[in-house]
């Protein structure tokens, strides 16, 4: 084979393969994919998300001080232009370390779902401030 046709073949084969590495991490995520514990990746206390497969969230934030305050309540995996999970009766503690000393507004809070490298999954709280809960377990993958 003559070195015309090695290129020739190398581009497109190069091609392929790039798409099927790009479209792996492209799956449909489900439920069960985002079942796990989560740590926020900021702030001044430990703030740890873990949705249960029961559809149910524990949420414990651990203050500098050592307060610790614990809630529960539903979450639903949510599509809108990407997947999403809707936490009820949420209260968002980061920035707010002074709590329990101030009281928190409650309610619903939608995280977008995010799919690392290694196919690991995230929740991003907000993009803009680059505040991300990281699975515990895969801390390896790119979130």
């Amino acid at each position: 084979m003559s070195r015309g046709w090695i290129a020739l073949a190398r581009g497109p084969l190069a091609l392929l393969l790039l798409a099927a590495a790009t479209l792996s991490g492209c799956r449909r995520v489900g439920s069960g994919d985002v079942v796990g514990r989560y740590v926020l990746n900021a702030g001044e206390g430990r703030d740890v998300l873990e949705l249960r497969p029961d559809r149910t969230y524990l949420h414990r934030y651990t203050a500098r001080t050592g307060a610790v305050v614990v809630d529960s309540a539903s979450w639903e995996l949510v599509r809108q232009g990407g997947a999403w999970v809707r936490l009820d009766e949420f209260a968002d503690y980061y920035g707010h370390e002074s709590y329990p000393r101030q009281p928190l507004v409650r309610g619903s809070r939608m995280v977008e779902v995010g799919m690392g490298w290694g196919g690991g999954v995230g929740l991003i709280a907000d993009r803009r401030a680059g505040l991300r809960y990281v699975r515990e377990e895969s801390a390896s993958t790119g979130w």
